[in-house]
């Protein structure tokens, strides 16, 4: 577990409290960093969503890229 804690950025942790932020008529939500660009069809984030629900997953997260180069 203490691999883990720091394998996230703090503020990394507050996007697993946006189902109780907001509003229960939202069932799904894109987070997107500042420094994101994307190179396709955003429309195929909304795909990846069913895919999960399908397989059964709620949250899909990938650790913070530190690396300076």
């Amino acid at each position: 577990m203490d691999d883990l804690a720091g394998a996230f950025a703090p503020c990394a942790s507050l996007r697993l409290f946006f189902p109780d932020m907001l509003s229960a008529k939202y069932r799904r939500l894109i987070y997107v960093d500042t420094d994101v660009m994307f190179l396709g069809d955003v429309a195929r984030l909304w795909e990846s969503f069913e895919d999960m629900e399908r397989e059964g997953r709620d949250v899909g997260m990938v650790s913070e890229n530190l690396d300076p180069r």
